[in-house]
């Protein structure tokens, strides 16, 4: 689940559904801008011997599915490294990426495509 600017929470649970959780702003004068979400797709590349440093451990995943899934929960996620039973997200946070030099490791980049409107309240 990810929170932004205080204004919406967006949880992916399935590639197909977005729930929008909207919080009321008492201040009249402010526009609150809320994601009006129709379906998102993910696609999903495998690099050999690839990783990204500084990735953040995904507790609790030791599955790729389990991986794949908490990377879609989390809008900042751009993939994950993976050598089982442990997995770590990549995103705006990370560091270099070392790709074809780092052997044993996979890393699985995320491409996600989602419809939908902008509104304001």
């Amino acid at each position: 689940m990810t929170l932004t600017d205080g204004f919406f929470l967006q949880q992916s649970v399935s590639s197909l559904v977005l729930e929008i959780y909207i919080r009321y702003m008492i201040t009249l004068s402010h526009k609150v801008s809320v994601l009006i979400a129709g379906e998102c797709t993910y696609s999903w590349v495998m690099k050999i011997n690839t990783n990204v440093e500084n990735g953040s451990h995904i507790a609790g995943a030791s599955t790729v599915d389990q991986c794949k899934l908490a990377c879609i929960n989390n809008t900042s996620c751009t993939g994950f490294t993976v050598v089982l039973p442990n997995c770590w997200m990549s995103g705006p946070w990370s560091g270099q990426r070392n790709e074809g030099t780092a052997f044993g490791y996979v890393h699985v980049d995320l491409t996600r495509t989602c419809t939908g409107s902008e509104s304001f309240l």
